[in-house]
């Protein structure tokens, strides 16, 4: 050994520490990665219950853009409604936001934990942004929009979006303490939902008021307000990837590695199975409503606005509770199982008492369920999964699910149809699932040894 490699070996070059760091670190040699020991030296200089600015930053640029979107959501489905008039022309549009996430997903998480994430957050928004820009650029013009330029750039916005989707809950974990990570996913995905619920209610008003162009510039400066912001995010260091051989066969290779430790343990295989049932579930419930509020509780259309907006009450108030009570091991499997049962239970009721005030309670019941199901899962995942297959297991997750919302549409509306003479049984139906899942949940050895 040289002199110059003494000197690195004794002075933990390797690391980047000295020696009496890592005495007061605790660590006793440089065998650690480099990026570990950054990120856990982060993490725990952070004060306990603090959530930090970098988290601030995110959760306020993840507003704009929410908020943005939803409203552009609104006024998208129903400028399509005015020029066309065609039901089969809003399917489309809906498949083709639909379509990248779920193609792109598994690959998007492959190269989302290659890639810096907050720069995969700030090119997302930034692409999105400039699209709906463009967009309302392309209306001012004499020709006008068309309808093919809104699904083309609604495609080009799909697959930003599929970059974007692993790329945010992989990123929490790095800038927010382990300790905090229940909170933190809470006040984001409460957040969300608040937005939604806004952009939800006002963007019918909006659409009557200023038209559609100007939605497409607010939507596009939302993008790049939260694009901003996300900009001013510190992470630590990322590690060092390989980078040899050709770059798809080995994001496919990494996909294939990513879905393998999905299904080698039994843990993540119960709540990949969770996760998709929600999936599952909200595409009966949401094509039946309407036939319940107009045709069976004989109500006002507007009352179907009004129950969607109950159950997103439900999210928002569990994501609330949950910000600020701690839960771990044990107490999130019986917040798991207990959810589901409580979704299932709520399910049952709805359908055998069809009233308006049981019909909203049992609709805020599940959506305070669907969200505490969601939060376990994402918290779990963030704190168990190592932080280089972290976003691949987020994006291979979402495209389960986004992948079987397609069928289960397409599934509950034939169901639907059949069954039109006795809505009960739609409700009957999707709670028998709910148990089902629920059982396997509970009896989930994987799972239990996985969240203790």
């Amino acid at each position: 050994m040289t002199s110059r490699a003494r000197q690195i070996a004794g002075n933990g070059a390797c690391c980047g520490c000295s020696n009496g760091q890592r005495r007061q670190a605790g660590v006793r040699s440089c065998s650690i990665v480099p990026f570990q020991y950054r990120i856990l030296g982060s993490m725990e200089q952070q004060q306990p219950g603090r959530l930090g600015r970098n988290f601030a930053l995110l959760l306020a640029g993840n507003l704009v853009s929410v908020l943005g979107s939803s409203v552009y959501l609104i006024v998208v489905v129903l400028y399509l409604k005015d020029r066309t008039g065609s039901a089969a022309i809003l399917g489309l549009y809906n498949f083709i936001a639909l379509l990248p996430p779920v193609l792109l997903g598994p690959f998007a998480g492959a190269l989302v934990d290659r890639w810096p994430r907050r720069n995969t957050l700030v090119i997302s928004d930034v692409v999105r942004g400039v699209l709906m820009l463009l967009l309302a650029s392309i209306a001012l013009l004499p020709s006008g929009i068309r309808i093919a330029h809104i699904l083309v750039f609604t495609a080009a916005g799909g697959i930003a979006h599929a970059f974007f989707l692993p790329a945010v809950p992989a990123i929490i974990p790095e800038i927010v303490p382990q300790s905090s990570l229940k909170r933190a996913n809470s006040l984001r995905a409460g957040g969300s939902q608040v937005s939604n619920l806004a952009g939800n209610a006002i963007g019918g008003a909006v659409y009557a008021v200023v038209g559609f162009v100007p939605v497409l510039v607010i939507n596009g400066v939302s993008f790049l307000l939260s694009a901003l912001q996300e900009s001013w995010i510190r992470t630590p260091a990322q590690p060092a990837v390989a980078r040899e051989g050709a770059w798809l066969k080995l994001v496919v290779g990494q996909t294939v590695a990513g879905l393998r430790y999905i299904l080698r343990r039994r843990g993540l295989r119960a709540m990949l199975l969770a996760n998709s049932a929600l999936y599952l579930l909200s595409p009966p419930l949401l094509l039946v409503l309407p036939f319940v509020v107009e045709d069976v509780l004989q109500l006002p259309t507007a009352f179907v606005g009004f129950y969607f907006a109950i159950m997103l009450a439900g999210g928002i108030s569990a994501y609330a509770l949950w910000a600020y009570l701690p839960l771990t091991g044990r107490g999130d499997r019986r917040v798991l199982i207990g959810s589901f049962f409580c979704l299932a239970a709520a399910v049952l009721i709805a359908g055998l008492w069809l009233d308006p005030w049981v019909l909203a309670l049992t609709l805020l019941v599940c959506g305070g369920s669907i969200a505490s199901v969601n939060l376990v899962i994402v918290t779990s995942v963030q704190r168990l999964v190592p932080q280089v297959r972290r976003a691949r297991v987020f994006a291979l997750m979402e495209s389960a699910g986004a992948l079987s919302a397609p069928f289960a549409y397409a599934f509950a509306g034939v169901i639907i149809d059949i069954l039109l003479q006795d809505v009960r049984l739609v409700f009957f139906l999707s709670a028998a699932v709910v148990v089902l899942v629920a059982a396997v949940t509970l009896c989930s050895s994987g799972l239990r040894r996985m969240l203790q």
